[in-house]
């Protein structure tokens, strides 16, 4: 449709289809309008130039989840969680392997 104050196009959308006696009425709700028109078939046309396309929202990664039937920690939950043990085991070990290292007759394999 031809808006008489700016002899431009129009735009707008069909929101339904309404029988009558004379046929079949498309109710019509135009860009910038807040009620819908009634308008014959025929003076509506195909929109050859679509507005601009909408901007595509970026893709995200979804986070990764722990799922239920799991059989442990995770590689980083055993860095976080065990290192600290692992520290402190190697410390005890050091402690136990000074001494016992004077019982040893390769005492030159012995860390000091």
């Amino acid at each position: 449709m031809i808006d008489p104050t700016t002899r431009r196009a129009k735009k707008g959308a069909i929101t339904s289809i309404v029988r009558t006696t004379s046929g079949n009425m498309p109710n019509v709700r135009w860009n910038g309008e807040s009620k819908d028109t009634m308008i014959p078939f025929p003076s509506l046309k195909k929109d050859e130039r679509p507005a601009t396309a909408a901007p595509v929202k970026p893709i995200i990664a979804p986070t990764p989840v722990l799922a239920s039937s799991s059989k442990g920690p995770g590689p980083m939950d055993l860095m976080e969680e065990g290192l600290p043990i692992l520290l402190a085991m190697y410390a005890v070990v050091r402690v136990i392997l000074r001494a016992i290292a004077h019982l040893s007759p390769c005492q030159a394999m012995w860390p000091t």
